[in-house]
């Protein structure tokens, strides 16, 4: 079953925050365990990052609204 809800940019800029926050705790684990990144995980971020900057992998807010018709 889907369902389709109108949302302000604003309401879905925190709505993405909250679920990459979310992500990064349960990739992570709670900041405050002092839990040491793996070395698959690590080399995983750097990775992703090296292909932001390159242009790779990346959409701009703009580009994900239009997709979702949500301008």
């Amino acid at each position: 079953m889907s369902s389709t809800i109108e949302v302000t940019q604003e309401e879905l800029r925190t709505l993405v925050d909250d679920l990459v926050e979310e992500k990064l705790i349960a990739m992570f684990g709670d900041p405050e365990d002092e839990l040491e990144i793996r070395d698959d995980l690590k080399e995983r971020l750097l990775r992703q990052r090296k292909e932001m900057q390159d242009g790779k992998n990346s959409h701009s807010f703009e580009d994900v609204m239009a997709k979702l018709g949500l301008e």
